[in-house]
């Protein structure tokens, strides 16, 4: 017979004759986790028989040991908590779990230790018997969020686990997981308007985070427009701004100048801006641009002034007269079209007119006897001004210019002369012509020619200056 202290073994029956052997079988023996433990299946079989005149053979026992393939390994599997965008904030307590799989075909008995290269880890002991393979072990461990994780956008931790002999994986997580920052501006002007070069606006900007990451006082946010002064420029962001919150900054313009006046209207655009760290990589968070546009409370006003000579006294004179245009506000008139009645031809270019630098320009009329009849010159000079956008406003002046007194004269000579020189009878005719002649420099109107011998009583309705009438 044959015994073995791990299987059953079968033996053929019968005699075995001297130097002769018989071959026994055993059933199939299935390797235990406390073999393969062990490194090795040892068993040890026992022969022995009956004599046939009876008594027994004494046992003989042998021993065969199978080595085992030995593979102890470690699986690390590290989770972080899920931390919304909003919630990443220094002092934020985050849980990680760390799972631990016994992924190797023999039992771990030495104590588990996970080391993370951001916080101590706590795990638990081993299952009585050691951890065996396919097991799970949970570690966890605490994380307090610090600030400068919140300047690099986000925390990635490694660990990895160990029983002093076999080594995991090294395994990482990253919070927060998603993330996405934002800005919005809103820019209002609290200056309604504006007259003069070198005026100043004031705003008001409404800086919004329309994102979902929160924004710290260590992030600045920075309002980008040209055309304020950097050194009126107060901002009031707080130590730390959430997703929807805002805050405002104000600021004054740079003083306007003659093209802002001239334009008519001020517009400029602003954007804020803040630095954003997510893994090392920096990127510029930019708003939309926000556009303010103040009116200008200047309307076209202007002056034109009309000067000639003092008097006239001649018909023929010529006579030159001045036009001086002045503009009355800041904002450049882009022309003036100046027009009058008793020049008809005037040739005026008043461009480009800017306050404080009067044009002039000149034009010539001659004097006609209906001027020296009336003894004034009088007449209306018009401008039409025009602004850069467009508006219109209009001058005049009025000049009378008298004539020269001494120049106005109405002076008449008279002539009488007769048909014949003597007569010789009664009943002879006589004839007589009467020449009136205007020899001053007025036109004479209603002349009453009379000679009570004749009984002659002519009128002359109207007499020019060095015109002759006989018709008396």
């Amino acid at each position: 017979t044959v015994t073995d202290d791990k299987v059953a073994v079968t033996c053929p029956t019968g005699n075995v004759a001297p130097g002769a052997s018989i071959t026994c079988t055993s059933a199939t023996y299935l390797v235990t986790q406390a073999d393969l433990d062990a490194g090795a299946v040892v068993n040890t079989a026992t022969a022995g028989g009956t004599l046939p005149q009876g008594g027994t053979v004494p046992p003989v026992a042998t021993s065969q040991s199978v080595p085992a393939s030995r593979q102890p390994a470690l699986g690390m599997d590290k989770v972080a908590e899920t931390i919304a965008p909003g919630d990443f904030l220094p002092g934020r307590s985050v849980r990680y779990t760390y799972n631990v799989t016994n992924s190797g075909n023999v039992t771990i008995t030495g104590a588990i230790t996970v080391t993370d290269d951001k916080t101590p880890v706590n795990c638990p002991a081993l299952p009585a018997g050691g951890l065996l393979p396919g097991g799970l072990l949970v570690c966890t461990a605490d994380y307090i969020v610090t600030t400068t994780d919140v300047q690099n956008g986000l925390v990635t931790n490694s660990a990895f686990a160990t029983d002093g002999q076999t080594t995991s994986n090294t395994d990482s997580a990253t919070i927060p997981q998603v993330g996405n920052p934002a800005l919005s501006l809103a820019k209002v002007a609290l200056t309604t308007d504006f007259a003069d070069i070198g005026d100043t606006i004031d705003y008001r900007f409404t800086v919004t985070n329309s994102g979902d990451t929160p924004i710290f006082d260590f992030q600045p946010i920075s309002i980008n427009d040209a055309r304020i002064d950097p050194a009126t420029l107060v901002c009031y962001q707080p130590p730390q701004l959430n997703a929807d919150g805002d805050f405002d900054c104000t600021a004054t313009s740079i003083p306007l100048t003659q093209a802002d006046i001239d334009n008519g209207s001020f517009a400029n655009t602003a954007s804020a801006s803040f630095e954003f760290q997510r893994g090392g990589n920096t990127t510029i968070v930019t708003s939309p641009t926000a556009t303010a546009v103040v009116t200008s409370a200047n309307e076209p006003e202007f002056t034109i002034a009309k000067s000639g000579p003092a008097n006239f006294s001649a018909v023929g004179q010529v006579m030159t007269y001045t036009f001086t245009v002045t503009n009355l506000n800041a904002q450049t008139l882009t022309r003036v079209v100046v027009t009058d009645p008793l020049i008809p031809g005037l040739v005026c270019p008043i461009t480009d007119l800017r306050e404080g630098n009067p044009q002039s320009c000149t034009g010539t009329y001659t004097v006609t006897q209906a001027d020296m009849d009336r003894g004034t010159i009088d007449n209306t000079v018009t401008g039409v001004g025009t602004s850069p956008s467009g508006q219109q406003a209009t001058a005049t002046d009025s000049l009378s210019i008298p004539v020269d007194p001494a120049a106005a004269t109405r002076v008449l000579t008279f002539a009488k002369t007769a048909s014949v020189a003597t007569f010789s009878a009664p009943g002879d005719v006589i004839d007589y012509r009467l020449r009136v002649t205007n020899t001053g420099t007025l036109t004479l109107t209603n002349v009453l020619v009379t000679d009570t011998a004749l009984g002659l009583s002519c009128t002359l309705p109207s007499l020019a200056p060095n015109a002759t009438n006989n018709a008396c």
